[in-house]
C-alpha cells in the first residue's frame, strides 16, 4: 500500500476521533448549564442570612442563563452560596466572622451616617465575595439616599425611585444629582480696586482676594464662612461641631441655615439647591442663596454655579438683590478635610514685606467696597486680603 494511502486513513482517524470530543465537550458544558439554572431559580433556604431585606430579588430562568457579565448576574450566581472568613495566618481566630449578617448591617450603616460612604465602596466591599454581597444591601442604599436627599414626604423618594431608577437605591446614588456632605464647597473670589497713590508718578492697584466656604449636612443644614484665611487655616475646623461654633463666635461673616433641591417633579430644576441662612451679627436680615448644581471632568456634582442672591428684611419684607459680578463659582474639596486628621499644619516662616507687595487684614469703607464685594452697606462688614501694586507712569 503506497504511503499517502496510510497518511489518508491516520487524518481520517483523527479527524473522527477529534469530533467526537467536541460533542462531548459541549454535552457536558449543556448539561451543567442546566443544573446552574436549576439551582439558582430554587428558593433560597439561607436568603435570611443576607439580613432583613432581601439583597437579589427572584429571577426568571430565561434571563438566568444568559450571562452578561454584569454585577447583578455577578450576584444572582453568589446568591445560593455560603461564605466563610478565612484568616490569612491559620494560628489567628477572626472574630468578626463570629457576627451575625444583620449586626454587620448594621454597622454598615452607622458607617453611612457618619458620612464615609468611600471605606464602604472601596474598602469593605472589595475584602470578599461576603462582605462584597452585605455592601450591595438595599436597606443601606435606600437609608443613604433619604439622608442625601433631603424629601420632606418618603413617599415621593419612593415614588421616585421606583419611576425612574428601577428601585434600585444604589443606581439612584450614583445618577441623581446631590450635594456632597463628605467635604467644603470652596469660592475664591478676587477683583481690582485702585489705591490712593502718594505722588504723581505712581498709580497702586489694590488685588483683593477672599474666601467663600459652604458646608452641607445630611439633617438639611448648611454653614457657609466669608473670610481672608486660606482653605488650609479654615477647612481643618469644619469637621468639628466645637470648632464650628468657635468660628461663628469669632466671625461676624458666619451664617447658618438650611439647605433643599427645587421641585423634584420639575425635571429642569432638579439640579438647583436653595439656601435660606441668617447671620447672628445681622438678626434683621435673611439671605437667600440659589445654585447650579453641576458636574465636571474631575468629579461629579463638585461645582456650584450661582444663579441668584439676596437679602429679605425680616421687618419690612424688602428685597434686596446682591450683586454677582465678583463672585466665583463653588468647588468643592475633602482633602483639606482628609489630610488635616491628626495632623499638625507646620507653620510657615514670616516673609519680609517689600515694596512692591504687602499683605494685611483691613475693613473696607461702607460707601465703595460693598458694591464691589456685592454686598449694601446696611448689611455688615466684610475683611479683604488686597496686595498693592505700583506702576510707573513716566
Amino acid at each position: 500500500m503506497p504511503r499517502t494511502a496510510y497518511m489518508e486513513s491516520d487524518l481520517e482517524s483523527f479527524r473522527q476521533q477529534w469530533q467526537q470530543e467536541i460533542l462531548q465537550q459541549r454535552q457536558q458544558k449543556q448539561v451543567l448549564k442546566e443544573d446552574n439554572v436549576s439551582i439558582i431559580t430554587n428558593k433560597i433556604q439561607d436568603a435570611s442570612n443576607l439580613g432583613n431585606s432581601t439583597l437579589i430579588p427572584v429571577i426568571e430562568e430565561s434571563n438566568l442563563s444568559k450571562n452578561d457579565g454584569s454585577i447583578s448576574f455577578l450576584i444572582n450566581s453568589f446568591c445560593n452560596m455560603t461564605f466563610d472568613l478565612l484568616p490569612l495566618n491559620p494560628t489567628k481566630k477572626i472574630h468578626i466572622s463570629k457576627l451575625p449578617n444583620e449586626l454587620l448591617i448594621c454597622i454598615l450603616k452607622q458607617l453611612i451616617l457618619a458620612g464615609d460612604v468611600n471605606s464602604l465602596e472601596n474598602g469593605f466591599a472589595l475584602v470578599c465575595k461576603k462582605f462584597f454581597l452585605l455592601s450591595r444591601d438595599s436597606s443601606i442604599w435606600h437609608l443613604l439616599c433619604e439622608r442625601i436627599y433631603n424629601v420632606d414626604n418618603h413617599k415621593e423618594l419612593v415614588k421616585m425611585c421606583v419611576n425612574t431608577h428601577g428601585n434600585d437605591w444604589r443606581r439612584m446614588y450614583i445618577e441623581r444629582p446631590r450635594v456632597r456632605l463628605d467635604g467644603v464647597y470652596i469660592s475664591k473670589c478676587k477683583y481690582l480696586r485702585p489705591g490712593l497713590a502718594e505722588n504723581t508718578w505712581i498709580q497702586p492697584t489694590h488685588l483683593v482676594t477672599y474666601y467663600r466656604y459652604l458646608r452641607f449636612f445630611s439633617d438639611g443644614s448648611c454653614i457657609t464662612l466669608l473670610t481672608t484665611k486660606e482653605p488650609i487655616q479654615v477647612v481643618k475646623n469644619f469637621d468639628k461641631i466645637v470648632s464650628i461654633l468657635k468660628i461663628s463666635e469669632k466671625s461676624k461673616n458666619f451664617m447658618i441655615g438650611y439647605w433643599k433641591f427645587m421641585n423634584n417633579d420639575d425635571i429642569s430644576s432638579e439640579n438647583q439647591v436653595i439656601i435660606r441662612a441668617n447671620d447672628n451679627g445681622l438678626p434683621k436680615f435673611t439671605f437667600h442663596l440659589k445654585f447650579d448644581l453641576k458636574s465636571t471632568s474631575i468629579g461629579k456634582f463638585n461645582k456650584l454655579s450661582w444663579i441668584e442672591y439676596y437679602s429679605v428684611n425680616n421687618l419690612t419684607t424688602e428685597k434686596t438683590e446682591l450683586l454677582l459680578k465678583n463672585e466665583s463659582n463653588y468647588y468643592f474639596s475633602k482633602e483639606f478635610l482628609s489630610c488635616n486628621r491628626g495632623k499638625k499644619i507646620k507653620k510657615k516662616k514670616k516673609r519680609k514685606k517689600s515694596y512692591s507687595t504687602q499683605y494685611s487684614h483691613v475693613v473696607p469703607n461702607r460707601s465703595t467696597d460693598w458694591a464691589i464685594s456685592g454686598l449694601t452697606s446696611e448689611i455688615g462688614r466684610v475683611p479683604v486680603l488686597f496686595t498693592v501694586y505700583g506702576r510707573n507712569l513716566r
